[in-house]
């Protein structure tokens, strides 16, 4: 039981780090890319 709720919450974790680094990564690309004169660089 313990090791089903820790694979669980291991599941849980790596999908959310996931979708996180993968929305700031995608962000951080189309902002260098498209808005690279436009807006300044948050910090």
């Amino acid at each position: 039981m313990a090791m089903a709720l820790m694979l669980c919450m291991f599941v849980l974790f790596l999908g959310f780090s996931g979708v996180g680094v993968y929305m700031m990564f995608k962000t951080s690309f189309t902002a260098s890319i498209d808005e690279r004169d436009d807006m300044p660089p948050d910090v």
